[in-house]
């Protein structure tokens, strides 16, 4: 097990789930865990190639998403093939009754759904647990653990084979280079924003009683300059756990306010293929001409974004 206190996260390597776990300066909990999912053989390729697809039956035991398991042995019922995997649950609905109002309709407010195992439920007679993800970027594939040898070479080739040594709850050098991509794509764990044009950096502004998100030079163990983005949409400053707004045109760090679990529409953001875009508005971040301040401005993907994560000495453990 590692640990970095000033980024309070926690690996671990070899012991419990889950592999990595952080919680933020607001109190948010963010883990990554290692799951399995069994398939048919002729699926292996084309999730290889585009990803998992949810399943979109409502009449499936947690509606539609893709089901997936901490329990190895519960796949082999759904096909020859098993895969490894690295799942970020996000905020999870707690399933424990046939009745739950929200046991088919959780992803409006929720990233998956959990029936716990031994649960008293009719839904699962076994008593095995039960897990459901709302979205296929929630999912990095660390191999195949089962099936290999029905593989053909051309697939084999598209991905790594999982030895019974490397299931349960370790990870090899490979697969915690899988996770720490993940984590830092996903900006997961605190990490810099870069904006890649002028490669400055986006910060808590200095001054604390000037609300203005700024731009600057790297600086480091600045915690003003480490951000990280939650599961309710919102990014996170570590400094003091302000996240950021649009406020009619600029760009701010505002205390988090939820609507239904959820940021508010002025405060959900993603880096989606690179560009800082509010979701709701489909407004990207840009900086102003000749000042440090950003503003939010139409569509723009020109203006590039990325997490970066320095914080790579726990792949060399």
């Amino acid at each position: 097990m590692a640990s970095d206190q000033r980024h309070n996260y926690i690996l671990n390597f070899g012991c419990t789930h889950p592999v990595f776990e952080q919680e933020t300066r607001s109190g948010f909990v963010q883990k990554i865990y290692i799951m399995y999912h069994g398939t048919k053989v002729e699926n292996v390729e084309s999730i290889l190639r585009n990803g998992f697809r949810n399943s979109v039956h409502t009449r499936k035991l947690l509606g539609g998403g893709i089901y997936v398991t901490k329990d190895i042995d519960k796949t082999g019922a759904y096909g020859t093939v098993t895969f490894k995997l690295l799942v970020y649950p996000g905020r999870v609905k707690r399933v424990e009754k046939d009745d739950d109002p929200e046991r088919v309709t959780w992803p409006q407010h929720y990233n998956s759904a959990w029936i716990p195992p031994g649960c008293n439920t009719t839904m699962i007679p076994s008593g095995l647990e039960e897990n459901c993800v709302k979205s296929k970027t929630q999912i990095r594939i660390l191999g195949i653990c089962r099936g290999w040898p029905e593989l053909t070479r051309e697939v084999q080739s598209m991905t790594n084979f999982v030895g019974q040594s490397h299931t349960g709850n370790t990870l090899d050098h490979r697969e915690r280079k899988i996770l720490h991509d993940m984590i830092e794509e996903e900006g997961i764990l605190y990490t810099h924003i870069v904006h890649v044009n002028s490669n400055l950096f986006l910060q808590r502004n200095p001054r604390n009683n000037d609300s203005r998100a700024v731009f600057g030079e790297f600086r480091e163990n600045d915690d003003r300059q480490l951000w990280t983005r939650t599961w309710d949409h919102c990014i996170e400053n570590k400094f003091d756990g302000t996240v950021l707004e649009i406020n009619e045109s600029l760009l701010i760090c505002g205390e988090r306010q939820k609507d239904q679990g959820h940021g508010l529409k002025t405060q959900n953001f993603r880096i989606h293929e690179g560009v800082l875009i509010n979701r709701p508005t489909n407004r990207t971040i840009s900086p102003v001409d000749n000042c440090p301040f950003l503003k939010a401005v139409k569509f723009n993907k020109s203006e590039k974004w990325r997490f970066v994560s320095f914080d790579k000495h726990w792949l060399l453990d």
